[in-house]
């Protein structure tokens, strides 16, 4: 049996909602608790979750390009974490299931956050989210956005007050396996994830070195 006294099983692994040992992969509190960043926390954040594609920053569609040829038929939702993500597949025609978006880039405004088009998705929240915090407001969004497209295939685009750069962590975990996770990697290029189970892991020992 799990944490939750229901039984433990493949499925619910790969759907990201237990792990292995039947126990939740974020702390149970986080959805009453500000979870927050610690330098061993940030020091881990710089190696990429996945695969770099690296391409000019001037033209972030070169990478894009390439991680689209490289994740055609994806099984699970493509969520793409940043503005300038979130906005290049659009321009592209292949707008992500599940976009966190929060008006910047490298923690500027960014003019361009204004021509992200919210009407392709089938569900818009807003959320507040404190900089180099993990907090119960954006911790449900997450989780109601990966349950609506699980449920219902309703695609979900996530308007952070405050800062998206620590999403890629909860949505590792919340995500069910074969989703792909995309985001910016200052001045390289994007980053692909493939969720699995190692990658979970990897992802839970980052959070229970938060705050």
């Amino acid at each position: 049996m799990g944490h939750d006294g229901k039984p433990i099983s493949s499925s619910r692994i790969r759907k990201g909602e237990i792990d292995r040992d039947g126990q939740p992969y974020l702390p149970e509190d986080i959805g009453k608790a500000n979870f927050i960043l610690t330098k061993e926390v940030e020091s881990n954040l710089k190696d990429p979750f996945g695969q770099l594609f690296e391409g000019p920053e001037d033209d972030t569609s070169v990478a894009i390009r390439a991680v689209l040829e490289e994740t055609f038929g994806s099984h699970g939702p493509i969520i793409a974490v940043g503005d300038v993500t979130v906005k290049t597949l659009q321009d592209l025609g292949s707008p992500a299931d599940i976009a966190l978006i929060d008006g910047k880039t490298k923690r500027q405004e960014w003019a361009g956050a204004s021509t992200i088009d919210t009407s392709l998705y089938d569900e818009n929240l807003t959320c507040k989210n404190p900089a180099g915090q993990l907090n119960a407001e954006l911790y449900h969004a997450c989780k109601g956005a990966i349950e609506a497209w699980s449920k219902e295939n309703k695609t979900t685009i996530i308007d952070v007050d405050g800062e998206e750069d620590l999403l890629v962590l909860p949505v590792c975990l919340f995500a069910p396996e074969n989703s792909v996770v995309m985001y910016g990697q200052p001045n390289e290029g994007l980053v692909i994830a493939e969720i699995t189970n190692e990658l979970r892991d990897k992802v839970q020992k980052i959070v229970n070195q938060m705050k």
